[in-house]
């Protein structure tokens, strides 16, 4: 089972002072080594903008919204957390 947990972390933000930087986190549970990486903080960035900077990104769209299909190789599975 494919458990990969993505953050971004804004805590600056938390307290109305504008970041410069944001840090995205990719967990693994153990399958690969974590990666954190701080990147430029960009006005109005979502996480999969963020994520897609430091990772490649699987997607597709049903509708108006965009799933992940996969990070970096490891695809999600129907039926599975991912």
């Amino acid at each position: 089972m494919l458990g990969l947990a993505i953050f971004l972390l804004l805590s600056s933000a938390l307290f109305g002072v504008q970041p410069k930087t944001v840090t995205v986190k990719i967990e693994y549970n153990g399958l690969s080594t974590d990666i954190s990486t701080e990147i430029n903080f960009e006005e109005e960035i979502t996480v999969l903008e963020a994520l897609m900077k430091v990772a490649k990104v699987q997607t597709h769209p049903i509708g108006e919204h965009v799933f992940v299909d996969a990070i970096n190789d490891f695809e999600n599975r129907k039926g599975e957390k991912a």
